[in-house]
């Protein structure tokens, strides 16, 4: 949504984007015929869309999502922390975060961030499933 707001906004962050001026159908057709969207990486538009609403945390966790997805693990880590520091109790933060520590081989934080997770509400059994299956899930 943050990338949505970005590009309405034409793409800038200056104070004239407050306007949401909206890009002409015909140029993004061109620029998309030209292949140019092709040349930026997902990086980059999770970057671009971080620093357009750096208070969005679910930016940073969709980021880190990607990261961890791509095996670059430390870095998932850092953007992950950074979204907690911004919405400490976001369930889908909590239950990704222990994805990635179960990943990184700390069943003990991945059963930490388990626990908040499932506390406030997240439904998706995986980390719960894999936590079993290691022995490391522990029922309350």
């Amino acid at each position: 949504m943050a990338m949505v707001e970005y590009l309405e906004a034409g793409g800038s962050t200056s104070p004239c984007a407050k306007k949401a001026v909206k890009r002409n159908v015909t140029d993004l057709a061109v620029e998309l015929e030209k292949g140019a969207w092709q040349e930026k990486t997902a990086d980059y538009y999770f970057e671009t869309a971080i620093e357009f609403r750096p208070q969005h945390a679910a930016t940073r966790v969709l980021y880190g999502r990607y990261q961890h997805k791509e095996g670059r693990l430390n870095e998932a880590l850092k953007t992950y922390t950074e979204a907690e520091k911004l919405d400490p109790k976001s369930a889908d933060l909590h239950y990704y975060l222990g994805l990635l520590y179960f990943d990184m081989k700390n069943n003990v934080k991945a059963m930490y961030h388990a626990e908040i997770a499932y506390r406030l509400g997240q439904q998706l059994p995986e980390l719960r499933d894999k936590l079993t299956k290691a022995n490391a899930w522990k029922n309350k």
